[in-house]
């Protein structure tokens, strides 16, 4: 009886999480140690430009909310909002501004967030 019930907790207990949007809803930060561009020459990750430039990347935020489901993007002294949904692991946010692609992690509970600009690409992590 008792291994009969497991599976069930198992399922109520998640679904009482709300599922991704649940996870999701709340404020995240982008980590400075996770920012990647793919366009460094060798040994320029070291130079004090890039690391003032991910501290400064490490200044965004985003903030989800639920019902209704809204995002808004704050950094770099401007802001931009939106709604947003969960598409598989792809968070898809509808605002008037083009936004990055997010996806999320939900075994490591991260957002992962990377914008493409032709042969360049600008990724990072976020972090609740």
């Amino acid at each position: 009886m008792r291994r009969a019930c497991l599976p069930l907790l198992v399922f109520l207990a998640a679904g009482c999480r709300g599922g991704p949007e649940g996870q999701i809803a709340g404020a995240w930060k982008v980590d400075p140690a996770s920012v990647q561009f793919n366009r460094l020459g060798v040994g320029a990750d070291q130079k004090q430009d890039w690391i003032d430039a991910k501290n400064t990347l490490g200044t965004i935020g985003l903030t989800f909310t639920r019902n209704p489901n809204k995002v808004v993007a704050t950094g770099l002294g401007m802001a931009s909002e939106g709604g947003w949904k969960v598409s598989g692991d792809a968070i898809e946010i509808t605002a008037k501004e083009a936004w990055p692609k997010l996806t999320y992690d939900s075994k490591k509970n991260v957002i992962h967030m990377r914008l493409d600009r032709g042969s360049e690409t600008l990724a990072m992590d976020l972090t609740k």
